[in-house]
């Protein structure tokens, strides 16, 4: 039986360029709601990846 994960955002917004894109649609698709929903994702993110760095700072 085929096993699927979970769809995690974070996992993609890996550069300036997907992150603002990611943050336009949210504005155009859903307004303030998904604009706030998707600046915690991007928070999410960048913390995400600079623990994978290694460094303290975000």
């Amino acid at each position: 039986m085929p096993t699927t994960s979970k769809f995690d955002v974070v996992d993609y917004l890996d550069d300036e360029s997907k992150i603002a894109a990611y943050l336009s649609g949210s504005i155009e698709e859903g307004g303030v709601p998904l604009l706030l929903k998707a600046l915690g994702d991007v928070a999410r993110a960048r913390d995400a990846h600079s623990l994978q760095q290694g460094n303290s700072e975000a």
